[in-house]
Parts: structure tokens; sequence; C-alpha cells
């Protein structure tokens, strides 16, 4: 239970203080009657609930208590899970602020994690349910779902580098066009030949033969040749 407006401190830098000290207990804030704009202000700024001092009762205290730990228990249980994904994971709120990233999301934007809570989201990542971003040249596949986080209505992205699977891809379809060109010139040359020319593999199968062949060997067009013994 954190008062507001303690001597030592004031405002939200209770909050802050409190958290350098301790990270893993929740907080609920106290707060005058005329401060309630500062208690939602401290849920921003991860405190998990608020109370008008005037306001509260044994009961509601209590009950706020309770529900504040099982909530704090819960959500740290899931921010283990989204730790442990091997895709980057951040969490966006409807004012495009990042609430939390996964230590993979850290590692894939290349920024640390102090520099990114509290910020903007990296420019790239929108209302779209999927897309992709560049950054300096590495590609990051993301996609979206809607989450209720910290009691706010947020947007969960998940990141993948598809940098190398997008070097691949270019590769191979060079390499591709590569051999289509290298059967057309070995086509065209194979034609060029007024004797009748055929290969066949290890089992018998024709793969490859020119106009010759077909014409003055076998009498049949060459697609009903190629791939047959």
């Amino acid at each position: 239970l954190l008062d507001l407006s303690l001597p030592d401190g004031e405002g939200l830098d209770n909050i802050r203080r409190l958290r350098e000290y301790r990270s893993d207990i929740p907080i609920i804030v106290l707060t005058g009657l005329d401060d309630e704009e500062l208690g939602l202000e401290a849920l921003k700024n991860n405190a998990q609930d608020y109370l008008v001092k005037n306001q509260v009762s044994p009961a509601i205290l209590k009950r706020t208590i309770i529900y504040t730990i099982e909530r704090f228990n819960w959500q740290r249980e899931y921010n283990q899970l989204l730790n442990t994904l091997p895709l980057g994971t951040i969490i966006i709120d409807d004012n495009h602020q990042v609430q939390y990233v996964n230590p993979m999301a850290v590692l894939l934007l290349k920024k640390e994690e102090s520099k990114l809570i509290g910020h903007p989201a990296p420019e790239g990542l929108d209302d779209n349910a999927k897309g992709e971003i560049d950054l300096n040249g590495h590609i990051l596949e993301y996609q979206h779902t809607p989450v209720f986080f910290q009691d706010r209505h947020c947007r969960l992205y998940t990141l993948k580098d598809v940098t190398q699977d997008r070097i691949n891809a270019k590769q191979n379809a060079l390499l591709n066009q590569c051999l289509k060109d290298n059967n057309a010139l070995l086509q065209t040359c194979l034609n060029t030949i007024p004797n009748p020319v055929f290969f066949q593999d290890s089992r018998g199968v024709i793969i490859e033969c020119n106009q010759a062949f077909c014409d003055n060997v076998v009498g049949l067009p060459k697609s009903t040749l190629i791939d047959h013994r």
C-alpha cells in the first residue's frame, strides 16, 4: 500500500523508487479525494490499483488486496510464459505505447528494454493484422492479436526474423532461372544437331532428346517420350 503523499517523496516518483527497490510485489496506491487523476496515472506507471483514501472501507480494502495479489501473480506467470517464447513478443496499448517486450523482441529490435517500454511502438508496427518491417536490412515479419494486459486493451505482436528465408528464396529463384535458361540453351543446341540424340538415366528412362530423335527414330512427339522408357 503506497501513499502518493509521503513526506519523503511525491506523486509518481514514489512508485518509481519502490519499483527500483522491489519489482516483484504488487502496488496499490492511496490518493486523496482530489487526486483520482493521479491514481489513473499511477496505473500507467506499473501500479496495479489505486484507492481514494476517504472512500476506503475494510471490506473494499480486503477485496482490493486479494484481487490485486491474484492478478499480479497471474500477470507474472503470463509474463514468464511470454519470456520463453521463441518468437519476439511486444505488447502495445491503444496509445501506441509499448507496455511489454520479451527478451527475443529486445534482441530482434536491437534496443534495450528500457528504451522500448513506455516509449512509442517501433515504426512499422501498425494496425494491420499481418505485415513486415525492415530494420536496416533485417526483415521482421509480424502479426498481432487483441489482448487485455494490465487492465487495458492492447495488441500483442509476435515478431519473426525472416531475413534468411527471404535471402534463400531469392537465391532459389535465381538458381531455378539459371537452370531454366541452361535447359533452354541445351535444347537449342540439341535441335541444331542433325543426328538423333537422346539421354537416359540409370533406369533407362529418357530424360532429354532432340527433334531429330523424335522425328526420325520413334516418330512420336517429345512430350510422350520424356520420363518414359
